[in-house]
């Protein structure tokens, strides 16, 4: 036997001395192995040669015998039949394909409501107006040295108009613009150019001032004769650079004011 193995086999392992606690001896044949194996059945420690159960004949104490009961998944479980496999598939995804469909359709149709148009109406005419002050010395100007309030107010009351016979204490001054294109032609709209401007009467309802606005812009006007909302008239004006739908059943005084910009939008 070489010196190795007299060492290997020589003395049992020493435990609690700290880095001399190398490895631990076979219960079995004392052989002393790095990789130990602990038998958690019979609590003894084996070398690699004799940690098979058998190997060492171990007594096994809390071993079943093979008369237990199996408790566990059955083999059908395990390995269902193809065909209902198939079948249950075939209802997973038919039921995943439904309510992406739904999510699509309704995702759509949130991108054809009046205020998302108006969004992407407002989006345009922003992006427009960058570009126009990058080319434009006379919209270098206008930035550097805009209009005052006062100025605007003066041009818009020179060119509105409105119910006759009404006072001009009564009055609130507002430009309007009709969003009446597809959302593929909104980029066709010209703000500037294509809005127009009114009066409207101070003790009036938002929803009768919508009313006035259409007649004006001879836009037929449905609302109270449809519930289909591609067919009806929204009103908006736009608060922070986002799109706000007004109450029409609020008043005018207080809510609306002189050199307000009001959207009226279809569908």
């Amino acid at each position: 036997m070489s010196g190795l193995s007299k060492l290997l086999m020589s003395k049992p392992a020493l435990d609690n001395q700290g880095v001399l606690d190398l490895g631990k001896n076979c219960y079995l044949c004392n052989q002393l192995d790095f990789l130990p194996f602990h038998c958690e059945l019979c609590d003894h420690t084996y070398c690699s040669q004799h940690r098979n159960v058998d190997i060492h004949n171990c007594k096994l104490p809390e071993r079943q015998t093979n008369s237990s009961t199996y408790h566990g998944p059955s083999a059908a479980s395990l390995f269902p039949d193809p065909e209902t496999r198939q079948k249950a598939l075939e209802e997973l995804f038919q039921k995943v394909a439904v309510r992406l469909a739904n999510l699509i359709a309704k995702e759509e149709k949130s991108k054809s409501t009046p205020i998302a148009k108006l969004r992407k109406f407002l989006q345009i005419q922003k992006s427009k107006k960058a570009k126009d002050g990058k080319n434009s010395f006379l919209s270098k100007l206008k930035l550097l040295k805009p209009e005052s309030p006062v100025v605007q107010i003066s041009a818009l009351k020179k060119v509105a108009k409105g119910a006759p016979n009404v006072q001009i204490a009564d009055r609130i001054y507002i430009w309007t613009l009709y969003i009446n294109r597809n959302e593929e032609d909104l980029d066709k709209i010209s703000e500037e150019k294509e809005k127009i401007g009114l009066w409207i009467l101070r003790n009036w309802s938002v929803g009768r001032s919508l009313d006035l606005i259409a007649d004006q812009l001879k836009i037929m006007n449905r609302n109270n004769s449809t519930s289909h909302t591609n067919e009806r008239l929204s009103l908006f004006r736009v608060s922070n650079d986002e799109p706000v739908a007004l109450d029409l059943s609020k008043k005018n005084q207080g809510y609306l004011k002189t050199g307000d910009t009001l959207y009226l939008v279809k569908g």
